[in-house]
């Protein structure tokens, strides 16, 4: 199983700043991509830190996208976090 994650275009309100984790972060203007992870073992975690620098007062959504070859489509969550 191949685990594949990916935090899609951030909006105009915050800017990707960095990222550290379990496998490498790329952050490339708005969008950040976490590297694969080979497998993951039951009750294994697999954690990730962004950084992320607020531009615009108020309430914020980011979305972050999961994807498998085991899954048909990505696992998609949105967040909310509210800069102030």
């Amino acid at each position: 199983m191949v685990v594949a994650r990916r935090l899609p275009a951030f909006g105009k309100e915050i800017d990707p700043v960095s990222g550290s984790g379990a496998t490498a972060v790329t952050v490339s203007g708005k969008k950040v991509d976490f590297g694969n992870v080979a497998t993951i073992a039951p009750k294994q975690t697999v954690t990730w830190t962004l950084r992320a620098k607020g531009v615009a007062l108020g309430d914020h959504r980011l979305k972050i996208q999961m994807n498998s070859d085991m899954l048909t489509s990505p696992v998609t969550e949105e967040e909310s976090t509210h800069v102030y």
